[in-house]
């Protein structure tokens, strides 16, 4: 009898036990969901980080066994993708489980899968600029007609929209009055999708990489305003989630090699601050602009030791031809109002625009006439926003750069896409600067 008691009372702890892990590791604790996971990889971000997908793994562990789950790629034109397997080969999450354990098992295995998928290549975004509203949209698409009774969308993206309804490049956020922004959206039936009923987290937020940035002051407004969208969307303030999750450090660069990332609009969210080492007058007022700009002076050295780097405006690949001219202005008029006071203040002096390319040969010294090409075009621009022309100089080096003032393409023995962007880019430079000097130099260059 003692030891029938024994045996009953060691069943029932091995029984109390197994309740125990599987409520504790949440399988069979929770009911199935159906999820959609927004993910935008493309330029001018970094590359999520393993915090970010954990984030992620409680929701797809219930999607992925007796739910559903569902990606969708958020670029210039948002698409459901089927999750594929490490072959290649579609997906078949089955539900053969015939006890916890396996169960257990199977739902391990089916969100590694998942996770793999999410960190792959067939991720990545194919083409130019985020249209985030539309990507929406899809997810609420793919999510009408689920019979799941909890439904989850994870935005996995910067939220800085370049295309669409909701387009960053045809706005001034830090101005924006939102609230009537949404009226106009909501006005026309179709343009915001119903998220009625449905959760929504928005992980990476504001995460951008060079070029593109965004000032801390302007980051609570990017989240207001996708709050607001996703309200106007019928999403309940309280079923709307900002996850943090550390910033990655591995920059997603705009490419034109084979690899890369599409281009995406860099937006320009702040004025320039300009340091003026004769004097400080508390304001300038700069001529030759399109309309009266009045910029600010700080104690800010805009061209520390005689550089000023120009941000990526976008080219045509292997051509001189800017992908988008008025966004190009937009974004390179606050340099030249910087140029256009520096040389006010010195009138004696010029400023060198000098253009570099990147090399696919290792040891080769680039396409010396695109980089001046390009260096004229950029040029042309920044007169036309008021820096004077005879006091702008364009020089093209391609990839002829001391080694040490250049990053190794082939560092790691092939051709890397990340590296050679890095090499891509246009500097103006006052003639003592240092690093200009002895790049002239080593071209045999004489600007005097």
């Amino acid at each position: 009898m003692n030891i029938l008691l024994k045996k009953i009372g060691l069943l029932l702890a091995a029984v109390l036990y197994a309740v125990t892990i599987i409520g504790c590791t949440g399988f069979g604790a929770e009911e199935p969901i159906a999820l959609v996971i927004v993910i935008g990889k493309h330029a001018n971000q970094y590359e999520f980080t393993e915090k970010s997908y954990e984030t992620l793994i409680p929701l797809i562990n219930r999607a992925v066994y007796g739910g559903d789950i569902s990606v969708i790629v958020a670029d210039g034109a948002p698409r459901y993708i089927d999750i594929l397997s490490d072959d290649g080969s579609s997906t078949d999450f089955k539900q053969d489980a015939n006890n916890s354990i396996v169960k257990e098992r199977r739902v391990k295995e089916y969100s590694e899968t998942v996770v793999r998928f999410l960190k792959s290549d067939a991720t990545r975004a194919t083409y130019s600029e985020v249209d985030l509203l539309t990507a929406l949209k899809e997810a609420a698409r793919v999510l009408h007609d689920n019979e799941n009774s909890e439904k989850h969308i994870v935005i996995m993206d910067t939220g800085i929209s370049t295309t669409g309804r909701v387009n960053f490049t045809k706005f001034n956020l830090d101005t924006l009055d939102i609230s009537s922004f949404i009226n106009s959206l909501s006005e026309t039936e179709g343009i915001l999708p119903d998220l009625t009923g449905i959760n929504v987290s928005f992980i990476g937020l504001g995460d951008v990489a060079y070029p593109q940035s965004i000032p801390d002051t302007t980051l609570p407004m990017l989240k207001t305003l996708w709050k607001e969208v996703l309200v106007a969307c019928g999403v309940s303030e309280n079923m709307i989630r900002f996850p943090i999750s550390a910033s990655g450090t591995v920059p997603n660069h705009y490419s034109e090699d084979s690899g890369g990332f599409p281009f995406v609009t860099v937006v320009n969210f702040n004025h320039i601050e300009i340091s003026i080492r004769e004097s400080t007058p508390a304001m300038v007022y700069t001529k030759g602009l399109e309309e009266t700009t009045y910029i600010e002076i700080e104690e800010f050295n805009e061209f520390e030791d005689g550089e000023l780097l120009l941000p990526d405006v976008g080219f045509h690949p292997n051509t001189a031809d800017i992908i988008d001219e008025d966004n190009a202005r937009s974004i390179l008029k606050p340099y030249a109002v910087a140029m256009t006071v520096h040389l006010e203040m010195n009138p004696n002096t010029n400023l060198y625009l000098l253009g570099t390319t990147a090399t696919t040969v290792q040891g080769g010294k680039g396409d010396v006439t695109l980089s001046q090409n390009r260096a004229n075009r950029l040029r042309e621009t920044l007169v036309s926003l008021g820096v004077p022309e005879d006091r702008l100089i364009t020089i093209g080096v391609g990839a002829n750069v001391p080694a040490h003032l250049r990053e190794d393409e082939f560092r790691n023995g092939s051709f890397d896409t990340v590296l050679a962007q890095a090499n891509r880019k246009a500097t103006v430079y006052e003639i003592e600067n240092p690093v200009f000097q002895e790049i002239i130099r080593f071209n045999g260059i004489d600007v005097r």
